[in-house]
This record gives structure tokens, C-alpha cells and sequence, in this order.
């Protein structure tokens, strides 16, 4: 996976900035089972951008747009990191919007298990960017993986209705997570393209 910066390199001989994000990204039978329920959803006419399946994932931090240099120095970060974690399990179920009921942004699946593992090393991630000179985010760390962006509130109240429906209890599940991913996003009309950077393999000790 590392030959992707190695191309990168090669093919980017002028400056280009690279969105980059660090994730933890789902099993495909999760994002398969994740999709089924929220199909019925997508079938409703209200003003959401949707996820798409592949792309379900857990943003542990958004940088934004680094060059080349950053990128290089952040993956070298991460690999020192995660040489000292271990890998540890999820839980999903429920759902929630933020930033509230009243005033909905974004519809999410919420996370359980080993949060208190995931919340220290997001702390920790966060930690090494600032001390490498990358700003903090300055919300708070709620993990969640976000079905869709809402626009607007055209047939809003049908969309939560139906999302009180439609994402029941059934809709729960664990999955073990045992790498972290340095993300590169490219923005198109069709939708965002997540491409793995690299990958920091987690120890099986925990």
C-alpha cells in the first residue's frame, strides 16, 4: 500500500494538495447489510445526498488538503502510532442525527463496544497532528458513520418517519477492527472517491 505515495510522488511533479482523512473503514458484509436497510430510505423524496455503500466509513480525523511533504510526514505519524495499538471490536445499531432533531444535517448509524478504545486513539491521532503542526478539530469526537447529508427540509419529518421504521434493532452487528487507513478523497459531480493511502496493521493482543 505504500507504493500508492510512492506514486503519487511520481505522478504529482508539480505541487498538488491531496484531501486527506484517517479512517477506520467496514467489512463489505457490513456496508452490505448497513446499505439493505437504508434502501427504502433512499427511495423517498426527501433532499438527501446519499452514501454510497463503498464508501461507508469512520472518520477518526479530516485534514483536508495537504501536499505531498505533509502527507509523507503524517503517514510516517501514523506508522509510528499504530505500531503501539491493538485492534479492537465495534458495535452498530441505532441511529441519530446531528446537529439535532430540530435542525438535521446529517443522518448517521451510531458505534458502540470498545469506545473507550476508539475515543483514546482519536485522542492520540489528534494529538501527533498537533504537535506535527496540523490544527485540531475543534468539534468533539462523536463516532458514527454517516448515511446521508440532508439539504434541505423538503418531506424532512417523512425521511425521520420512516428512519424510526426502518432502521429497527435488527439493524446491529460487531465487526473487529484490526487496521487504520490514511485516506486520500477526490471530489467528483457523481461523489466523493476514497482511495487508501496506506494501511497501519493493529496488534491481535488486545
Amino acid at each position: 500500500m505504500r507504493s500508492r505515495l510512492i506514486e503519487l510522488k511520481k505522478k504529482n511533479r508539480k505541487e498538488k494538495k491531496i484531501r486527506t482523512f484517517v479512517a477506520v473503514l467496514l467489512p463489505d458484509a457490513v456496508k452490505a447489510k448497513i446499505s439493505e436497510f437504508v434502501r427504502p430510505l433512499r427511495k423517498l423524496p426527501a433532499d438527501v445526498k446519499w452514501v454510497e455503500e463503498e464508501n461507508f466509513h469512520l472518520t477518526l480525523k479530516f485534514l483536508g488538503e495537504l501536499t505531498e511533504a505533509e502527507v509523507g510526514k503524517l503517514d510516517c505519524l501514523l506508522a509510528g502510532l499504530f505500531t503501539r495499538e491493538n485492534a479492537f471490536l465495534l458495535d452498530y445499531g441505532g441511529w441519530g442525527v446531528f446537529p439535532s432533531r430540530e435542525n438535521p444535517r446529517v443522518l448517521w448509524i451510531g458505534l458502540g463496544g470498545d469506545i473507550d478504545y476508539l475515543q483514546e486513539i482519536q485522542g492520540k491521532v489528534e494529538d501527533i497532528c498537533a504537535d506535527a503542526g496540523f490544527p485540531r478539530d475543534r468539534k468533539k469526537f462523536h463516532p458514527h458513520i454517516t448515511l446521508g447529508r440532508i439539504r434541505s427540509r423538503g418531506n424532512l419529518e417523512v425521511l425521520l418517519r420512516e428512519a424510526q421504521n426502518t432502521l429497527p434493532s435488527e439493524l446491529q452487528g460487531s465487526f473487529l477492527v484490526e487496521r487504520i487507513y490514511l485516506m486520500e478523497s477526490k471530489l467528483s459531480r457523481s461523489g466523493p472517491l476514497y482511495t487508501p493511502l496506506n494501511f497501519y496493521p493493529l496488534s491481535r493482543g488486545k
